[in-house]
């Protein structure tokens, strides 16, 4: 995150400088976090009739996102129209945690973003794998970015379910993002043994406003 894009540029009253402590912090907490630049400043999110009851329920967690967090809860936020706000709604409740968290984690990975599709690429190259696989397993909270993207290979399955199954023995908070509604339509893109895991462990909400990329409901 640049200088000028300071999350706290409209409303710090201190004048802006790479030497602020608030900016390094939380500076490092999105470069840990593996958010892709476009991310990394959260859009506004206009509200929509069809998803106001979602927004309200998205509204208090990120409200109490530390005790969220803190408690090893998880949600799944999914609707089966693709470019309504689904990871713009994530990315919001991890940037939220970081808000609350900066004081304390300078180079602790309190928030890690991770692209399943990219993941399951990333893991079967064996020979340089990035940096950001080894934090999957320390992140206070991780997004799953499009959990059921395409149906898993057994291999792709087993990673997968390794990483999951880690993080909630650990008791560590997860957020997926998909565009699968229904458990059992969810199972036959990643299994029984990982669908029970991510949607039973998980508080469901669901999109159903349609496409903002179209409708113009992002800024």
């Amino acid at each position: 995150m640049k200088l000028q894009d300071c999350l706290y540029k409209k409303i710090c009253t201190n004048k802006c400088s790479e030497t602020c402590i608030r900016y390094l912090q939380m500076n490092r907490l999105l470069e840990l976090s593996n958010l892709p630049a476009k991310y990394q400043t959260p859009v506004k999110i206009i509200s929509v009739d069809e998803d106001r009851p979602s927004y309200i329920e998205l509204a208090k967690i990120k409200d109490n996102i530390e005790d969220f967090i803190s408690k090893g809860k998880n949600l799944y936020i999914c609707s089966s129209t693709c470019g309504n706000a689904k990871t713009s709604w994530a990315v919001k409740l991890m940037i939220k945690y970081f808000d609350r968290m900066w004081p304390n984690s300078y180079d602790i990975t309190r928030g890690l973003y991770v692209h399943v599709p990219t993941l399951l690429l990333d893991i079967k190259n064996f020979g340089n794998i990035p940096n950001y696989v080894s934090r999957i397993n320390e992140a206070d909270v991780v997004i799953w970015d499009d959990i059921a993207f395409s149906k898993l290979t057994e291999y792709e399955h087993e990673q997968l379910l390794q990483f999951i199954d880690n993080r909630m023995a650990s008791g560590l908070s997860n957020i997926y993002t998909s565009n699968i509604t229904d458990a059992n339509e969810l199972a036959n893109y990643v299994g029984n043994r990982l669908s029970s895991r991510i949607y039973s462990s998980s508080k469901v909400i669901e999109f159903k406003a349609g496409d903002w990329r179209v409708g113009g409901k992002l800024e």
